[in-house]
C-alpha cells in the first residue's frame, strides 16, 4: 500500500516538475517518511481515543515535537521497527500523562537533566540526514534552549498536571533519543555529520 502511494505521488510530481536523479530520491524519501508519519498518527489516535486518553495522547504529541523540531534524535532503523516502538511509547506515555502523578520537583529535576542533554548533544543528526553545516547545528542548538526556557515558564505558570505530565514525558523521551549511550546501544552512529564529511572528502564545517 505504501509503495504505490508513494509510487504515484513521486509520478506526480516527476510529470510536473523536472527532476534529476537525486532530487526523485530525495522527494521519495521525504514522501515515505510523510507516510509513515500520518498513518502512525491515526492508528496512535484511534487507540487512544479507545482507551480514553486522546487528549493526552495530543498533549504529548505537542510537546514531543516541539522538542524533537529542533533537538532532532535517534529513529528507528527502518519501518516495523519504528512501528513497535513508536505506538507503545506513545500510547503508553498518553495512559501514563492521565493517571500518574508527577511532583514539580521531580518535573526540575527532568527540565534540569533534559536542558544539559541539549547544551551537550542536541541537535543530534542521523545517518540517513546528517547536519553537515556547522550553522546550521548552532541554530538549532539555540532554538532548543528557547524551548526548554518557555518549558521552564510552563512548569512555573501551569498548575494543570496533565500539561505538566505531558511536558515531563516528553523531556524524558527527548532526553533518550538524543543521548549518545542511546545511539550505541542500538548500533548507531553518533555525530553522523563528522563521518560524512570524511566519506565524502570534506574538510570543511561550515
Amino acid at each position: 500500500m505504501k509503495n504505490k502511494v508513494v509510487d504515484r505521488l513521486t509520478d506526480f510530481i516527476i510529470k510536473n516538475k523536472k527532476c534529476n536523479e537525486t532530487q526523485i530520491k530525495i522527494y521519495r524519501y521525504g514522501l515515505e517518511a510523510l507516510y509513515n508519519l500520518l498513518t502512525k498518527t491515526v492508528v496512535i489516535l484511534i487507540i487512544t481515543s479507545i482507551l480514553g486518553c486522546l487528549k493526552e495522547c495530543l498533549l504529548f504529541i505537542l510537546f514531543y515535537t516541539l522538542l524533537r523540531l529542533f533537538a532532532y534524535g535517534l529513529h528507528a532503523s527502518n519501518s516495523i521497527l519504528c512501528w513497535l516502538t513508536t505506538i507503545p511509547i506513545y500510547v503508553g506515555g498518553s495512559l501514563i500523562i492521565k493517571y500518574l502523578y508527577i511532583p514539580k520537583y521531580i518535573i526540575a529535576i527532568i527540565w534540569s537533566i533534559y536542558t544539559l542533554f541539549v547544551l551537550l548533544w542536541a541537535p543530534a543528526d542521523t545517518k540517513k540526514r546528517p547536519l553537515i553545516r556547522k550553522e546550521r547545528r548552532r541554530k538549532l542548538k539555540i532554538e532548543s534552549l528557547i524551548i526548554c526556557f518557555i518549558y521552564y515558564l510552563l512548569i512555573i505558570i501551569v498548575k494543570s498536571p496533565k500539561i505538566l505530565n505531558a511536558m515531563s514525558i516528553s523531556m524524558i523521551l527527548e532526553s533518550i533519543c538524543i543521548c549518545p549511550l542511546t545511539y550505541y546501544i542500538t548500533h548507531n552512529r553518533f555525530n553522523n555529520y563528522i563521518y560524512y564529511k570524511k566519506e565524502h572528502g570534506l574538510n570543511w564545517f561550515k
